[in-house]
């Protein structure tokens, strides 16, 4: 009996060892090419394979662009922490298709002192407003056209955000956005990104319409180590008062940053971006840390 039983083990740990490097191997085989931004994704999942994401993003800033586009100082500072978990399965055979859930938590503080900590988001103690919540809950997919070459460089997003932290008082919001990539050299890619947004009138909201574009320059110094080049531009477009729909705000950041992927089970960046234009926005400096595995 003990006989058969160290063989079962060794057995079931000789399967397991099987079956995790055949997945493994399965992965090599389909994608070659690193991580991308947690932004900024062509990667589909093929069937059964599971991708968590966490992306961290740190916002600070004592300065506001007006409605003039021009920067003004505040008598305070505004801090935001964002924390995004997504989950994402690839649910069909061809690999074309991924399903997934993003749950969104903010804390939000400003404190009177405009050289205040940033990290005192964090803290508890008394400020001029702060609040904390599970913000928001979102579905989302990933599709492959077929029929379009290098395909596998180009994918389709969809999303539909769910406010959870005062539903009543906040707006259903869906986006639809394209990702493609392009090789520019053996160790140059560059990732486009670009979407439409929509949040749904409520109550005494009216509806707005968002148009995003983000751009990442990566240049690969090692194979799990590459160095990350960050532009994003965003336009609101709504109505103030009864007025025509019109563009309301923008912002426009740069940034620079870090990814390290050791397998391509794992990836994590780090990079910092800060805004040098905008329009009735924050001029927010900003830190982001992703975190990618696939399992």
């Amino acid at each position: 009996m003990k006989i058969l039983f160290v063989f079962g083990i060794g057995l079931l740990m000789v399967t397991s060892g099987s079956a995790q490097q055949s997945r493994q191997q399965r992965l090599d085989s389909l994608y070659t090419e690193p991580f991308q931004n947690p932004t900024v994704s062509a990667v589909l999942l093929p069937q059964g394979y599971v991708e968590l994401n966490n992306t961290a993003a740190l916002q600070t800033t004592n300065r506001l662009f007006n409605g003039e586009s021009r920067p003004e100082k505040l008598n305070a500072r505004v801090s935001t922490f964002s924390d995004l978990f997504q989950v994402t399965y690839g649910i069909s055979k061809s690999g074309r298709f991924n399903l997934g859930l993003d749950l969104l938590y903010n804390r939000f503080r400003v404190d009177l002192d405009p050289a205040s900590a940033p990290w005192k988001v964090f803290g508890s103690d008394s400020a001029l407003s702060q609040a904390s919540s599970f913000n928001t809950l979102g579905a989302r997919f990933r599709w492959k056209p077929k029929g379009i070459p290098d395909a596998r460089q180009f994918v389709v997003q969809g999303f539909l955000y769910q406010p959870i932290y005062k539903p009543r008082e906040s707006q259903t919001s869906f986006r639809l956005q394209v990702v493609t990539v392009f090789d520019l050299g053996p160790y140059i890619y560059l990732y486009a990104q670009a979407g439409i947004g929509y949040a749904i009138p409520k109550n005494n909201l009216s509806g707005s319409l968002s148009l995003p574009v983000t751009t990442v320059l990566q240049y690969q110094l090692k194979p799990t180590i590459g160095l990350l080049g960050v532009m994003t531009h965003a336009m609101s477009f709504g109505k103030t008062g009864e007025t025509s729909t019109r563009l309301t705000a923008f912002g426009t950041q740069l940034g620079a940053g870090l990814q390290v992927q050791p397998s391509l089970r794992i990836g994590v960046n780090v990079f910092y971006t800060r805004y040098l234009l905008g329009k009735n926005s924050g001029a927010f400096d900003t830190i982001t840390l992703g975190i990618r595995s696939i399992i």
